[in-house]
């Protein structure tokens, strides 16, 4: 099941989460509403993804040949992390401009 998050952010930033992005059948579009949203906006936008291990060449393939590669960061595959290191992840992927989504961001992939 698909699970959205919609939060605003002073700044108006835009971030799109994936949760277990191998699953989704339209990440054409969700590819297309980022690249529209980028073209569109004048205001920061992000896309995270996350998924197995073993569909994260399936997946960034098309980010790379849509996007400068230094704007595509892939993180190590993870273990079990406590809410703390998910914490502190989420902000790290997510930056300053971004960090106000850290707390939704782990609450909508903890799979709780």
């Amino acid at each position: 099941m698909a699970r959205g998050l919609r939060q605003r952010s002073s700044g108006g930033e835009v971030v799109l989460i994936v949760d277990d992005a191998h699953r989704s059948e339209s990440m054409g579009r969700v590819a297309q509403l980022f690249k529209d949203l980028r073209r569109r906006r004048r205001r920061q936008v992000k896309l995270v993804l996350s998924t197995r291990p073993g569909a994260v060449t399936m997946l960034t393939q098309p980010l790379y040949r849509d996007l400068d590669p230094s704007e595509i960061a892939v993180v190590p595959e993870l273990q079990e992390l406590a809410k703390e290191q998910s914490l502190a992840l989420a902000k790290e992927v997510l930056g300053d401009a971004f960090s106000v989504y850290a707390e939704s961001l782990v609450e909508v992939t903890s799979g709780e």
